[in-house]
């Protein structure tokens, strides 16, 4: 049975693992972390998805952005909600990324990052995804 109430309309939250595939001298690194993704309504996504068609807006520096680089970046700061296991580093200290606006932007400006996320995001839209699957130890 499905019920639907005010938290499947409105958009609920929930955590969710993500692995990013780090390329490192011609192999990958995996580097696996949790995201608190909300769960946007249908017609938001098509909203957003809406822009795709829309031309490009140059920055400051005089570039344009490809419209799906847009897209990907305004969706990602609607349903990102929180993250942990991310790191950023403080001089030779690795410390806790906080999660703000600014420290979301500059994650979103590394492709592999911003592909994986956005990846996760519809493999859990499309029921496609699966969770990490917890080992039980033999006692």
């Amino acid at each position: 049975m499905f019920v639907l109430d005010k938290e499947e309309e409105t958009g609920r939250e929930f955590w969710w693992p993500v692995t990013v595939k780090k390329p490192v001298d011609g192999g990958y690194k995996s580097h696996q972390f949790q995201i608190r993704f909300k769960m946007l309504p249908q017609r938001r996504i098509d909203d957003l998805l809406e822009g795709l068609g829309a031309p490009a807006e140059e920055e400051d520096d005089g570039e344009a952005d490809a419209p799906q680089d847009r897209i990907d970046n305004a969706l990602l700061h609607e349903v990102i909600k929180g993250w942990k296991d991310i790191y950023v580093m403080k001089g030779d200290e690795r410390a806790e990324a906080p999660f703000d606006g600014d420290t979301l932007d500059r994650f979103l400006d590394i492709p592999y990052w911003r592909s994986a996320v956005v990846q996760a995001y519809f493999k859990i839209l499309a029921g496609t995804a699966e969770r990490t699957k917890r080992r039980r130890k033999n006692s």
